[in-house]
């Protein structure tokens, strides 16, 4: 107790010194005084209301009325002037951390955090409810669970641990307030500034840690930009750092930077890196090594090997988020996704769509042609992790011609047989891909846009005899997939289907029964970043279109032997999205559509009878 007692008698007449050095503003009197409170702020106000602050529910009453009575003598040898209400002002204020960003409506512009030093609760303002998150989170330090998402916003003095020298941060900037922001643009990152807008404190996301991200999208676009403070009167606080691109993990190696290692050779997640003769290693196990070599990859190091000149680095896939802290990836992955201008077109003639005993069905004849565009873009922050996604397949036309053959010598039941997991044949036929590099804060982002063609079927009911149909369909205006913000995900199941006629079905089936089956053609986007996704986060974005041909036939024996039939076109489309918060949570989005089945063709077919 004499040491505790000591340690709070050092804070009180430290802060009293910090108080006093910093009682003269440099600021001019409040733009607009009817702005200020109804009421004044006052040190008796202060102090009435930290007598009537409750205990929180699970804090040790001994240990919070400690903390209320350390904060009381603080806020009694404080001066007069930390009972007015001002804008946050000095270093530890500066928003740092004002990068690009995408907002909600996924236009691109500028985001940053609300940053208040002392306001624990971040309502607003320095004041005495700040103790409550204190006296909540005593003790916790960066190892314990809910640090990120909660307690390290109470560590006001950033030490890895709440304890009680974490108010005298709420002592040193009693009653700062931000009521909002100004936002100024410039042509250099020196000035001058000129302002552009203002924005309200409550225009703030709150993200899943309770701080508030804010996002501006200017009416005219300036090189630099900058965040001002205000206060209820008006008063600006300390202006932020100009705004860059992205804030980059200090933990990031980029591989063939100047100076520093060159790429050798990789084997899955281990790489063989060059240093300059008798150069140190810059690598250490924890580092993150990005490169743009080998389709590129984002390593976490695990171990590392310095044999003469030469680096053995052993690795672990990592995330975006291990590198790009905060920002918005729009500009350089819409320059990755430009996909050359061609038109793809599949020969499916000859495909194998079921081989199994009873049923053999394949693709006669036919094609697929598309050129599916991706548009791909993500906001990263840094207390909120993936804050915007948009993943999506524009493109068209999507043509599809094909003939499809079934034959089967009795099947009755769902075909093919399968295990549960597998609820239909399917095989891929082709696959390619395109590599792009684009660079941010001289980080190299790459990309591979990695195509495959699957082609399958599925259905059922007792057939036996053969089947043929032919379906010709185009699909324009495709856009699928799925776009995630503050709101959750909004789905994109989008196209205008079109088909050409077609001749009858030929169907000679005299011991058959009902039936339908269902062929289609799948390609599968692949959106890859780094080459290496890791499973649960947004580095694999899988988008799939499967225009098809569907048959279905009824028995009938009224008014002659035969079947009713239905020819129908459709396209099914399905994405994964996989979303990643710091750690926080992992939300994998995996959706199915079906589209509509379009008729094109119904009518009866009787059985088939031999020539007499």
């Amino acid at each position: 107790m004499y040491r505790q007692a000591c340690l709070i008698l050092s804070l009180i007449v430290s802060l009293f010194c910090v108080a006093c050095s910093g009682s003269s503003s440099k600021f001019s009197p409040a733009a607009d005084p009817s702005a200020a409170p109804a009421t004044p702020h006052t040190r008796a106000e202060a102090l009435a209301a930290l007598d009537a602050l409750p205990t929180p529910s699970g804090v040790d009453a001994e240990l919070f009325a400690q903390l209320k009575s350390t904060l009381r003598t603080m806020l009694e040898a404080a001066p007069p002037e930390r009972f007015v209400s001002t804008p946050p002002v000095g270093v530890v204020n500066r928003i740092d951390d004002l990068t690009t960003g995408i907002n909600d409506q996924g236009e691109e512009g500028i985001q940053w955090n609300y940053k208040n030093v002392g306001d624990y609760d971040m309502n607003g303002e320095v004041n005495i409810s700040d103790l409550t998150p204190v006296g909540m989170h005593f003790h916790k330090n960066s190892s314990s669970p809910d640090w990120k998402s909660a307690a390290r916003f109470a560590d006001g003095d950033g030490n890895g641990e709440v304890n009680i020298a974490d108010l005298t941060p709420i002592g040193a900037n009693f009653f700062h307030q931000v009521s909002g922001y100004i936002i100024e643009g410039g042509a250099v990152p020196e000035g001058p500034f000129s302002e552009l807008d203002q924005v309200p404190f409550e225009s703030g996301t709150p993200l899943l840690t309770g701080i508030r991200m804010y996002h501006f999208v200017p009416a005219v676009q300036n090189p630099v930009y900058r965040v001002v403070p205000v206060d209820v009167y008006g008063t600006p606080g300390e202006p932020s750092n100009p705004s860059v691109d992205f804030i980059i993990s200090d933990l990031t190696r980029v591989v063939g930077a100047p100076g520093g290692p060159t790429f050798v050779g990789r084997a899955g997640n281990d790489l063989t890196l060059a240093l300059a003769p008798g150069a140190p290693s810059p690598i250490a196990p924890g580092d993150i090594v990005v490169g743009s070599e080998d389709g590129g990859y984002l390593l976490r190091v695990m171990d590392v090997q310095h044999v003469g000149d030469q680096l053995d680095v052993t690795g672990e896939p990592g995330i975006l988020a291990d590198v790009f802290l905060q920002g918005g990836l729009a500009d350089a992955l819409s320059d990755l996704s430009q996909v050359p201008p061609a038109v793809y077109t599949i020969d499916l003639s000859g495909q194998i769509l079921s081989d199994q005993p009873l049923v053999h069905a394949s693709i006669i004849t036919g094609t697929v042609a598309f050129l599916p565009a991706a548009d791909v873009a993500v906001n990263y922050n840094q207390y909120g992790g993936v804050t915007y996604l948009r993943g999506l397949a524009l493109g068209g036309p999507m043509d599809l011609n094909m003939t499809v053959e079934v034959l089967s010598d009795g099947q009755s039941g769902d075909f093919p047989a399968t295990p549960d997991d597998i609820p239909f044949y399917e095989h891929k036929m082709t696959g390619f891909n395109f590599d792009f590099v684009a660079y941010q804060n001289g980080v190299p982002v790459t990309m591979a846009l990695q195509y495959d063609i699957y082609v399958g079927i599925r259905g059922g009911g007792e057939l036996a005899g053969a089947y043929i149909a032919q379906v010709i369909s185009s699909y324009a205006d495709v856009k699928m997939g799925g776009i995630y913000d503050s709101t959750g995900i909004t789905d994109f199941n989008e196209y205008t289907p079109s088909h050409q006629p077609v001749g009858d079905p030929y169907i000679n089936a005299p011991a058959g029964s009902d039936f339908h089956f269902t062929a289609y053609v799948q390609p599968e986007i692949h959106i890859k970043l780094y080459g290496n996704p890791v499973p649960g986060n947004s580095e694999d974005l899988a988008l799939t279109l499967a225009p098809s041909l569907t048959l279905t036939g009824t028995r009938t024996i009224t008014p002659e032997a035969g079947y009713d039939y239905i020819l129908q076109g459709s396209m099914d489309t399905s994405y994964i999205m996989s979303l990643h918060h710091i750690g926080m949570d992992d939300n994998t989005q995996m959706k199915n559509f079906t589209g509509a089945l379009d008729t094109i063709l119904s009518g009866f077919r009787p059985d088939y009878s031999p020539p007499g």
